[in-house]
């Protein structure tokens, strides 16, 4: 199994003419197709989403970015475009992932797709003899910007809903915080009960059960021959901000959907987030992990601090909360951590009750084209 990608939001700016030409045009095709189209506003951004598209997984946005400077007040518009490529190209495909080669396809479809706006934009501009409107070249993806890009890949595996409560004990990076749900029967906010979902400003890491999220989305009406059971997706969602520091960091030509698609690329975001919160480590019992670590050159005590760690992550259920356990000791932890991971123990232990002696690590499930153990 390769990694591939799932949601995108891509952008164009635009000036005033064309955005008028644009949204008159994508009204009269919203008439055309019985769609419906709508206002919104959020802080100092207001748009217009048309929704003529979004049977076949694409969302249409005109969006206006209110801003001051030196006491004047600008907008500057874009024309923007959500989408998950593979329903582009397969209606009803809600489980599978795009990958690098299906750039050519996902770029006839969306040419296909977006004609008719282009053929109401042009009948619009000559009607109104408009000559400040300029070319339409919003059915070309190349033209576009990649705002958001969410890599991802699909894991069928034996024992999934052991795997997956062995994730929700995985790590969290400094700046990450939980994402929260809400909990229907507490009607409080709580962590995830069917996926590891962490976030910052920049990123969303979210591995979760495929098919308990369908199942939430479709309800009874699941749509037929999406299989989907046994499915674990390991997703990491990279906004603007990432996208932009991945341009510089890895040196990409630019922020088009062909370059951000590359395969190594796709896998070094997504590893980089997965080393960081469940690793690249087998899981054992913590019974086996003890034996090891005994069994080990370690010194005595530094063989403690690990089997103690090992020991309070298990009465935690969690990396990360047994970490915050130590309070001013957290180097002494890290450092006792670092050391289990050397020794390829995960340091999330199999419950005793589970009678599993040991999962290997998802890693090995992986088609990869580097290896992350060399960066």
């Amino acid at each position: 199994m390769k990694i591939g990608y799932h949601t995108v939001l891509l952008s164009i700016p635009i000036d005033f003419y064309t955005a008028k030409a644009l949204f008159e045009a994508l009204k009269i095709c919203s008439k055309q197709y019985h769609a419906k189209h709508f206002k919104q506003e959020w802080k100092h951004i207001s748009w217009t989403e048309f929704e003529l598209f979004k049977d076949k997984g694409l969302r249409i946005f005109l969006k206006d970015y209110h801003y001051e400077r030196d006491n004047q007040k600008f907008v500057y518009k874009t024309f923007e475009i959500r989408m998950n490529p593979k329903r582009l190209c397969e209606n009803n495909q809600y489980v599978e992932v795009s990958q690098y080669e299906d750039y050519q396809a996902i770029s006839a479809a969306f040419k296909k797709l977006l004609r008719p706006a282009r053929q109401e934009y042009k009948q619009f501009c000559l009607n109104h003899y408009d000559p400040l409107a300029p070319k339409f070249i919003f059915d070309d993806i190349s033209q576009y910007r990649v705002d958001r890009i969410d890599y991802c890949i699909n894991i069928r595996i034996q024992h999934m809903k052991q795997y997956m409560e062995l994730i929700r004990r995985a790590d969290k990076p400094k700046t990450f915080e939980m994402s929260l749900e809400d909990n229907q029967r507490t009607k409080r906010k709580e962590p995830y009960k069917n996926a590891f979902r962490i976030e910052n400003h920049s990123v969303v890491v979210n591995f979760y059960n495929k098919h308990h999220q369908m199942t939430q989305v479709f309800g009874n009406e699941f749509p037929r021959g999406q299989e989907s059971e046994q499915i674990i997706r390991l997703e990491v969602q990279c906004m603007k901000r990432k996208v932009n520091n991945l341009k510089h960091y890895y040196g990409v030509a630019d922020r088009s959907l062909l370059e951000f698609s590359n395969e190594e690329l796709s896998e070094k975001v997504l590893l980089s987030y997965y080393e960081k919160t469940v690793g690249y480590e087998d899981y054992y019992t913590l019974q086996e992990a003890r034996r090891f670590i005994h069994q080990s050159d370690y010194k005595r005590k530094d063989q403690e601090r690990m089997i103690e760690v090992l020991e309070l992550i298990n009465l935690k259920r969690s990396v990360w909360k047994a970490r915050e356990e130590y309070e001013d000791e957290k180097k002494k932890f890290n450092e006792a951590l670092k050391r289990i991971k050397k020794m390829g123990i995960n340091p999330v232990t199999i419950p005793i009750g589970w009678g599993l002696h040991e999962l290997p690590n998802l890693l090995g499930e992986l088609t990869v084209v580097y290896d992350p153990s060399n960066g």
